[in-house]
C-alpha cells in the first residue's frame, strides 16, 4: 500500500461538500459522550497501573515538551493508545502486563475486537495546502461481523476511527482549521463509501499537547475545541474508548446488518410483522456524498429466493414520508413496497438537550430509512431499444395518472426516477408495465395539502427536468413570486424534458450497440469503452446560469418548426415529431396558466383535477401515435433509423435567428443548438420581433401587450 499518495487540490471540493453544516461539539455535549465510556475513577486506575503518567511533571511520558517533529510523537502516542485498548480489553497485547491479573474495569470489551495500525505516512514535500492525503497516520479497525471479513488492502472497510498527528505550531497557522477539516472529511467519505450502512464516524487529531474530536454524519460534522490532554489526562483515555468503542451503536454501526461467511451483507428487517433476512446479491446504485441522502440500492434475495430492491437513504424527517405514501399501494406503473424500517434521527446521536437546542443549531436533521421494493430494470437512458423507451415512458405516465387519481403528486420526475424492464414486446398491456415510477420522497397528498405546500417552488425537484412554469416561477414582471400551483401538468412536462435530454445527448440504443460492436471489432478493451454521450454536461448546464438555461427551455418549448429539433443519430423522424408535438402542447398550456393569472384568475387545485383526465389523454395519445409510427418506421426500413436525419443547409443560422428570444432584463442566452449543451454568453440587445414566439419574451410581459 502506497502511503504517500495524496489527492491534489481536493480541499475546496471537500469543504464545499460540507458547506455550512458544521456545528461546534461543545465540551458539555462531548462530556456526555465521554462519560458513557468509563468512569473518572477507572481512568485514574489505568494511569496508575500503566505507569505512563508522570505525577511530578503532570504529563504523559515520552511525548515531547518543546519543539518537536510529528515522528517524535508517533512512538509515545502508539504506546499510550495500545495500553488504553489493552487495559480495557479492546485489543490483545501480551507484552502489556497491565492487561493481566486484574479485574475487568468498567468499559471493558467482552472480548478483544480492535486493532491499532500506525501508518507513519510522512507528508510528501510536494504537497500543497489544498492537497489531502489518502491515508491517515493511524487507524483502529474492528473484527466483528459488522465489517467485511476479507480486508482488500483497504483499511477503511474495517475502520472504526482514524486519526492524524500534527504539531501545535502547524495547527496554529492561518487556514489550518479548514485544512484539518477537509482532511478529516476525506477520511470520513472513504469510510462511508467503504461501509455503506455506517451511520456516523469519529475522527481525531493529536498534537504533542492537545487533541480535537470530529464526528461526521449525513447531516454534517461536529468539531470540538482543542483539549489539553496533559492538563486533564482522562480526556485522552476516554476519547480513545469513545471513538474506538467495542459497542457498535456508539461508533455508528448498524446492528441489523452483518457479513455472512460468504462476505455478503445480510440485512434483518420485519415484513408483515415477521423478521426476515435479506442477503445482498449486488449493489445497484450508490451516492458517495458526505452530506445528504447518501442513497444506496442493493439487489437482495430473501430466504425463499425472491429478488427485491433494497433502498437506503438518509431523509429529512420533516419531509413527506415515502413509506406512508407507498404503504398498501398496489397500482400499475408505480413501484410496490413490501417492507420498510426507520432508525433514530441523527440528532439523537448528537446529545442535544432538547428539540429547541436542535433548532438553535440550524442544521437539517436526518434519519436512515430502508425500503424493500419490487425490483425493476435500469434507468431510462439505458434502454435497449427505441420501442422500450416509448413504451416505458407511456407506462410511467399511466402510473403517474394512477398516483394522481389516488390524490398523490410525485413532484420530482427525473431520469433516475423512472425505471424500465425490457420484455421484448411493444404491447405493454399484454406483458405488464414496462416502465415504473420510483422515489416518492418529494411526493405529497395534494387534496389535503395546504395552498402554501402546493405553490410552485423551483427548490423542489431536479432542475434539469422542471417545467417551464416551475423554473421561472420566481422570474417574471417586477420580480415578484408567481403564485401558481404545482400540479400534474408540471410533472407531465418533466417527462418531456427526460425524452428531450435522452435524444439530444446520446444516439439511439441501436446506434450505441453498433458503436460498441465496431469498437470491440477494432480490438478495443471492453472495460475502457465509453459510449458517445454527453449527459453530464447537459445536466450541469442548468446549474451554470439560471437565466440562460431558462431562456434555452423557453426556446425549446416555443419552437414552431419540427426541423429545429436536431436529435442524435438513429432516433428517426417519429421521435422528432413526438418531441415537437409535446413541446407545442406544454408551451400552450404553460402560457395559458400565465395568461389566466394576469387576468386575475387564481389557480385552484380542483380546476386541475377537472382538467387532468383530458390532459393525460392528450399526452398518452401522442405516445400511442408515436409507438404506432415507430412500428411502421421500423417495418418499412429498419436501417433508416440508424442514419442521422440530414440537417437542411443553412438551418443552423435559421435556428439561431428564429430562437433569439430575450427580454430587456436578460444578460445572456444559450446557443440555439440543444445538442451542444453548453452555455454561451451574448451581449444584451433588444428583443427581436421576428422570432418563433411572436415577438419578445411573452413570459415577462403582460398578455395584453403581446
Amino acid at each position: 500500500m502506497d502511503k504517500t499518495q495524496y489527492a491534489s487540490n481536493a480541499t475546496p471540493e471537500l469543504l464545499s461538500a460540507i458547506g455550512t453544516n458544521i456545528i461546534e461539539l461543545d465540551l458539555q455535549r462531548l462530556e456526555k459522550h465521554l462519560d458513557e465510556t468509563t468512569t473518572k475513577l477507572e481512568c485514574e486506575r489505568f494511569i496508575r497501573a500503566t505507569q505512563l503518567w508522570d505525577d511530578v511533571c503532570n504529563e504523559w511520558h515520552g511525548l515531547p515538551k518543546g519543539p518537536a517533529t510529528t515522528e517524535s510523537i508517533y512512538g509515545p502516542l502508539k504506546t499510550i493508545i495500545d495500553n488504553i485498548l489493552a487495559y480495557f480489553n479492546h485489543t490483545t497485547n501480551d507484552d502489556l502486563s497491565s492487561a493481566s491479573g486484574r479485574r475487568a474495569p468498567r468499559g471493558s470489551a467482552p472480548s478483544p475486537c480492535r486493532k491499532l495500525h500506525m501508518t507513519y505516512s510522512a507528508y510528501p514535500k510536494e504537497m500543497g495546502d489544498n492537497d489531502v492525503r489518502f491515508y491517515p497516520d493511524g487507524v483502529i479497525t474492528g473484527s466483528e461481523n459488522h465489517f467485511e471479513q476479507e480486508m482488500k488492502d483497504n483499511w477503511f472497510e474495517r475502520c472504526v476511527t482514524f486519526f492524524d498527528v500534527m504539531l501545535d505550531g502547524e495547527v496554529a497557522k492561518e487556514g489550518a482549521n479548514d485544512r484539518l477539516l477537509a482532511q478529516q472529511a476525506f477520511y470520513a467519505r472513504e469510510c462511508f463509501a467503504s461501509q455503506l450502512t455506517c451511520i456516523f464516524v469519529w475522527g481525531l487529531v493529536f498534537t504533542e499537547r492537545r487533541l480535537r474530536v470530529y464526528r461526521f454524519d449525513r447531516a454534517g460534522v461536529e468539531v470540538s475545541d482543542w483539549i489539553n490532554y496533559h492538563k486533564t489526562p482522562r480526556y485522552l483515555v476516554q476519547s480513545i474508548l469513545l471513538t474506538a468503542s467495542y459497542m457498535a451503536k456508539r461508533v455508528g454501526l448498524d446492528t441489523t446488518v452483518i457479513f455472512n461467511t460468504k462476505n455478503q451483507r445480510a440485512f434483518t428487517m420485519k415484513r408483515k410483522g415477521k423478521a426476515v433476512t435479506l442477503t445482498e446479491v449486488k449493489r445497484r446504485f450508490r451516492v458517495s456524498d458526505i452530506v445528504g441522502r447518501g442513497t444506496v440500492c442493493w439487489r437482495v434475495v430473501d430466504e425463499r429466493g425472491q429478488n427485491f430492491l433494497l433502498k437506503q437513504q438518509f431523509v429529512d424527517p420533516l419531509s413527506g414520508s415515502e413509506p406512508q405514501l407507498l404503504e398498501g399501494l398496489d397500482i400499475p406503473g408505480v413501484v410496490r413496497m413490501h417492507a420498510h424500517q426507520s432508525f433514530p434521527r441523527l440528532s439523537s446521536f448528537r446529545k442535544f438537550k432538547s428539540s429547541q437546542a436542535i433548532s438553535e443549531q440550524a442544521f437539517t436533521d436526518r434519519l436512515m430509512r430502508r425500503m424493500l421494493l419490487e425490483e425493476h430494470g435500469s434507468v431510462l437512458n439505458k434502454v435497449s431499444s427505441r420501442m422500450d423507451l416509448l413504451v416505458a415512458m407511456k407506462d410511467a405516465i399511466i402510473g403517474h395518472q394512477n398516483l394522481w387519481n389516488e390524490g398523490i403528486l410525485h413532484r420530482d420526475i427525473s431520469w433516475d426516477h423512472v425505471l424500465y424492464a425490457s420484455n421484448g414486446a411493444s404491447d405493454a398491456e399484454a406483458n405488464g408495465p414496462r416502465g415504473v415510477l420510483i422515489d416518492l420522497h418529494r411526493a405529497i397528498r395534494y387534496r389535503t395539502a395546504s395552498r402554501e405546500e402546493l405553490v410552485a417552488s423551483n427548490s423542489i425537484g431536479t432542475t434539469a427536468f422542471q417545467s417551464l412554469n416551475i423554473r421561472q416561477c420566481h422570474q417574471y414582471k417586477n420580480r415578484r413570486t408567481l403564485p401558481i400551483l404545482r400540479d400534474h401538468m408540471d410533472d407531465l412536462e418533466s417527462f418531456f424534458w427526460i425524452l428531450h435530454w435522452i435524444t439530444v445527448v446520446q444516439p439511439a440504443p441501436e446506434v450505441l450497440d453498433a458503436h460498441l460492436e465496431e469498437y470491440l471489432s477494432a480490438g478495443g478493451d471492453p472495460k475502457a469503452y465509453e459510449s458517445p454521450q454527453n449527459q453530464d454536461a447537459w445536466l450541469d448546464m442548468w446549474n451554470v446560469d439560471v437565466e440562460s438555461s431558462n431562456a434555452y427551455a423557453l426556446r425549446t418549448l416555443g419552437s414552431r418548426n419540427e426541423e429545429d429539433f436536431v436529435l442524435q443519430p438513429g432516433w428517426g423522424s417519429t421521435f422528432r415529431t413526438l418531441i415537437h408535438q409535446l413541446a407545442m402542447f406544454f408551451f400552450e398550456r404553460s402560457r395559458a396558466i400565465r395568461v389566466a393569472f394576469y387576468r386575475g384568475h387564481e389557480m385552484n387545485i380542483k380546476d386541475s383535477e377537472k382538467s387532468a383526465p383530458e390532459d393525460y389523454k392528450a399526452v398518452l395519445a401522442l405516445f400511442e401515435k408515436a409507438i404506432e409510427g415507430l412500428e411502421h418506421e421500423m417495418a418499412w426500413d429498419s436501417r433508416s433509423s440508424l442514419v442521422r436525419e440530414p440537417v437542411p443547409k443553412g438551418l443552423q443560422k435559421k435556428r439561431r435567428r428564429e430562437h433569439d428570444v430575450e427580454s430587456h432584463d436578460e444578460n445572456g442566452v444559450l446557443e440555439a443548438d440543444p445538442k451542444e449543451a453548453t452555455v454561451q454568453r451574448r451581449p444584451k440587445k433588444r428583443a427581436r420581433t421576428d422570432n418563433v414566439l411572436g415577438g419578445g419574451n411573452v413570459w415577462n410581459q403582460h398578455p395584453n401587450t403581446t
